[in-house]
């Protein structure tokens, strides 16, 4: 008699059930993750922002008209030549932007269109507030099957 060696269709089906459950939770939590990191880029890029805004702030008030920059483009970190564009694209996907600015307060967003997700700064906080703290979430349910 001789013996076959090699798996049967039980165990491969086995192994296949069990790759399939780890990758069902390994995707999202990759993606979940990746998606934090961006955010966390654009949080940093809001404060920069935030300094900028005050730095523009300190010059204009030499010349007697102490204003925060009504553009993105206005602030040094972004390109200080205020050519009018209203937004900056980071390379992580984020486009930063003056919402509101007049010569008290400044309202600075960043946000990322594709997954809904948007964070704010303010001349009053200290700390960026993320306005749709689900939007980084990842699903394989909704993945797959949609809305």
């Amino acid at each position: 008699m001789s013996r076959q060696e090699g798996f049967t269709l039980v165990e491969l089906m086995i192994v296949v059930a069990i790759v399939a459950i780890l990758a069902a939770v390994a995707i999202p939590a990759y993606i979940n993750q990746v998606n934090r990191t961006r955010q966390g880029q654009a949080v940093t890029a809001l404060m920069e922002a935030k300094l900028a805004q005050e730095i523009f702030w300190e010059e204009e008030s030499l010349d007697g008209a102490g204003r925060y920059a009504n553009t993105i483009s206005c602030l040094e970190a972004f390109g200080a030549d205020c050519d009018g564009s209203s937004t900056f694209t980071t390379s992580y996907g984020y486009a930063i932007s003056v919402a509101d600015a007049n010569a008290d307060n400044f309202t600075i967003t960043a946000t990322r269109s594709d997954i809904g997700d948007q964070v704010r700064i303010t001349s009053e906080s200290n700390n960026p507030e993320v306005v749709n703290p689900g939007a980084t979430k990842f699903s394989i349910f909704d993945w797959v099957f949609g809305d």
